[in-house]
């Protein structure tokens, strides 16, 4: 009975969670932003991110720029577990040097931006490769220590 209880309660928060981020992308709210660190080196930071109330599928995000740009951007939207959810369409720029205004991206019909959980700024060199985990042991070591504690 108790595992029922547990079941329905990891259940109901899994929904909240679901909500919470759906909520995050609903039109007219403000979503989490982040630039690469290839467009930091460029000039580039972001302000605020929000979902257009009249176009669910156009996310407008609030960039300055230090330097002056030329290229494409593109915005990401980033899942919980860390994989790309959706992607907009290119956007060339070309900015002076301390400029600063919000940018429309928008996205294909048929995505799905609730599934993100927050979105990046990309030029074209796109998102950087995630860096492998270090292991606190190597392979060899933890090799042995399975081995000694299956012959014990």
């Amino acid at each position: 009975m108790r595992l029922l209880q547990t079941l329905r309660l990891c259940g109901l928060s899994l929904l909240f969670s679901a909500l919470l981020v759906s909520a995050a992308f609903a039109a007219g709210r403000s979503i989490p932003v982040s630039v690469t660190p290839a467009l930091k080196n460029r000039g580039v930071a972001a302000g605020w991110a929000e979902v257009h109330a009249d176009n669910p599928l156009m996310v407008s995000v609030y960039l300055t720029f230090s330097k002056p740009f030329e290229g494409k951007l593109e915005l990401r939207g980033i899942s919980s577990g860390g994989t790309e959810a959706a992607r907009s369409a290119e956007r060339p720029m070309n900015i002076a040097q301390d400029a600063g205004e919000p940018v429309a991206f928008t996205f294909p019909a048929g995505t799905l931006l609730s599934k993100s959980a927050r979105v990046v700024v990309v030029d074209e060199s796109g998102l950087p490769a995630p860096q492998p985990q270090k292991r606190k042991q190597s392979v060899g070591d933890e090799a042995k220590e399975i081995f000694n504690e299956l012959i014990r």
